[in-house]
């Protein structure tokens, strides 16, 4: 069973509350009441990404019993453009201080420098893919996941627009098919948005939720994930 920091995932739902910029330590009671059980700290949209401002955010935050995953994304894949170097840097430098980091599969410039740090300091690795356009094809979905496990990603995740009902299913099965190996999966969109309640059922580890700006396409509000998961995953949030 995977972990980020001391959270156990697979046996319930979890909810990833996305941060897209710093909060105070008392944000996390809030946080908590409204059935966080981690924190994705989305640092590319941050007003400030100097290292020093980026590494005091996470300290007001660490330690009050949300385990923390940081990301960087990618211009590429829906995150406000870094120099790879920069990115290299702010990961190096922030890989101590948080229990998990989601970089993307495409980000072959640092990817396996991002990975080897994280997995020395025993950090939990996201590698991801986003794609703003389709849902691939369950060929390419396949060699996705291969490729990211090769590259040695402890979670795989992947976010994909759903164009129609099919793509949504298509995703579906997929991770249902793929349940034993550690996978998030989200399908983007209008249409996709049920796949934030439904594909935990089907063996996705966590989904995401917002509080103030969603991070991405159909994504919902905290409150109304934590409502819906309530309604239909017994034992979820307890």
């Amino acid at each position: 069973m995977v972990k980020i920091g001391n959270l156990k995932l697979g046996d319930i739902p979890r909810i990833a509350l996305v941060l897209c910029k710093g909060k105070k330590g008392n944000f996390i009671k809030e946080a908590k009441s409204l059935g966080a059980d981690l924190l994705e700290l989305r640092i590319d949209q941050f007003r400030n990404v100097n290292a020093g401002y980026i590494l005091k955010s996470i300290e007001q935050i660490k330690g009050r019993g949300l385990p923390i995953i940081a990301t960087i994304r990618s211009k590429r894949e829906g995150g406000k453009y870094l120099a790879d170097d920069r990115r290299l840097n702010l990961f190096e430098a922030i890989i101590p201080l948080v229990e998990a980091i989601d970089i993307e599969l495409s980000s072959q410039r640092i990817l396996n420098k991002v990975v080897k740090k994280a997995h020395q300091t025993k950090k939990t690795v996201i590698i991801s893919y986003h794609n703003f356009k389709e849902t691939p094809s369950k060929g390419m979905l396949e060699k996705l996941i291969k490729k990211i496990k090769t590259e040695g990603g402890d979670i795989v995740k992947t976010a994909c627009l759903a164009k129609n009902r099919e793509d949504v299913l298509r995703l579906m099965k997929f991770t249902l098919e793929h349940r034993n190996k550690n996978v998030v999966a989200i399908s983007m969109g209008r249409i996709g948005a049920i796949s934030r309640v439904l594909f935990p059922f089907v063996g996705s580890l966590f989904t995401y939720g917002y509080l103030d700006t969603p991070s991405a396409p159909g994504q919902l509000p905290l409150k109304v994930l934590r409502e819906e998961l309530s309604r239909f995953y017994p034992g979820f949030n307890k």
